[in-house]
């Protein structure tokens, strides 16, 4: 299913109401689901989640051709404004230029609006809460056929589509004599046939009914000599067909409306992307010295988890070789924390109990074998209360002395496991514990 769209017709000043619209429900066959007309603060439920198309009045809209070469877009808004400044009655810098298409001759279709006409078009829907999509003049929403005219005859103006991207509005007044006019600028691109909507609703004791007929449009300007062109555009017929539509105009408008053909006036400056620019370009230093600032936090976030990760390896090489001077006969080193721990809950005797007089044991020890002369400690290890040293010494004299001193401390048990000479030194293991009471 489509999106929900919604046309809008702004009228004239001189109109009864200010505007109309239609709403399309957003099928495939796009049927109107509302056809109405009223004040602009009636369209802010209407346009709620819609494609919002705006019609304005092309009586203020002048619809041009500029001989510009094709370049890029940005370069072109700039060079139409010259191209066309001849054109113009008033100043080049108060009008908003929308381009098009080109024609076959390679002229660039453009529009022609007063900045504050537009800008106020578009604060007329603003206040009301809508956002519109597309701004298009009315007259490029006509029906439209290749090789044919459409008018529309309306209670104040009349509206004239000439080509894709062409057409003029004329007041009710002087309509008959530019429409006339217009057939004789045209010359060889002259349709074949002019199709007439009259929407017109005023009485006949009030306003002149124009309608074109097919006779009068054959009506030679004394400006133009006896010649063989103009006796032929005199003898080509132009079929004339007047239609007397029973709905109002917007509903033929939103209905002929083809989107991808028109000029759309938001270009440039009132472009939804230069829109969101002018928003965001006050916010581009503070937004830029943001990213720069998260991006500064991010790397020296990288920079101290790599500082964090090398010192967190250097520990765990640390541990390792702790354990591994702790434990020299350790062939392998997985985890050497929970290797460390493992030992160390050996070497208490596996309980808090163990510890105890694990540690009461070497306290007792550590004096006399540190106050020895010629000790060189080797191993020793601790197993259900008993504690065996194995270390080197100078001589058998200075093993028993250790004894003595050992013995002398208190509370010690001392038995010599074994005692052997070899090169020069006595290798000797003690097994020591505590007395009995």
């Amino acid at each position: 299913m489509m999106r929900k769209r919604v046309v809008i017709r702004l009228h004239p000043a001189e109109a009864k109401t200010e505007a109309s619209w239609v709403v399309l429900d957003g099928t495939s066959g796009e049927q109107p689901t509302v056809i109405q007309q009223g004040s602009v603060a009636e369209l802010d439920e209407v346009t709620v989640g819609a494609r919002v198309v705006l019609l304005v009045p092309g009586i203020d809209v002048l619809l041009l051709q500029a001989a510009v070469p094709p370049v890029n877009q940005r370069k072109l808004l700039s060079a139409v404004p010259y191209a066309l400044e001849d054109q113009l009655a008033g100043d080049v810098d108060q009008q908003h230029f929308a381009t098009g298409s080109r024609n076959d001759v390679g002229l660039l279709n453009t529009a022609v609006v007063e900045h504050e006409r537009l800008k106020d078009w578009l604060f007329q829907l603003k206040v009301v809460g809508v956002q519109t999509d597309m701004v298009v003049p009315d007259v490029l929403a006509m029906p439209y056929t290749a090789g044919q005219w459409t008018l529309f005859l309306e209670d104040h103006s009349a509206m004239l589509r000439t080509g894709l991207q062409t057409g003029l509005v004329m007041d009710a007044s002087n309509a008959s004599l530019l429409y006339e006019s217009a057939l004789r600028s045209a010359q060889e691109l002259r349709p074949k046939k002019v199709v007439v909507y009259d929407f017109r609703t005023v009485a006949d004791d009030q306003s002149e009914l124009w309608l074109p007929q097919a006779e009068s449009l054959l009506h030679v300007d004394s400006q133009f000599p006896a010649s063989s062109e103009v006796a032929t555009l005199q003898s080509d017929p132009l079929e004339v067909e007047i239609i007397q539509p029973v709905e109002p105009a917007i509903g033929l408008l939103a209905d002929a409306l083809d989107e991808s053909q028109v000029i759309d006036l938001l270009q440039g400056d009132y472009s939804r992307r230069e829109q969101v620019g002018k928003l965001w370009r006050p916010w581009r230093l503070a937004a830029g010295l943001l990213m720069g600032l998260l991006v500064v936090q991010w790397v020296q976030g990288l920079m101290v988890n790599s500082q964090l990760k090398n010192e967190v390896s250097e520990l765990r090489e640390q541990v390792k070789d702790r354990y591994v001077q702790s434990f020299p006969n350790a062939k392998r080193v997985v985890n050497a924390r929970a290797q460390m721990e493992s030992k160390l809950k050996a070497l208490r005797g596996g309980g808090e109990g163990g510890q105890g007089v694990f540690l009461a044991l070497l306290e007792q020890v550590a004096s006399p074998l540190s106050q020895a002369k010629g000790v060189a400690l080797q191993r020793f290890a601790y197993r259900a209360g008993k504690l065996n040293v194995t270390f080197e010494i100078n001589n058998l004299q200075q093993l028993d002395q250790l004894k003595q001193s050992l013995v002398a401390t208190g509370g010690l048990t001392v038995d010599i496991q074994s005692a052997s000479a070899r090169k020069g030194k006595v290798e000797a293991r003690l097994l020591i514990e505590q007395s009995e009471a």
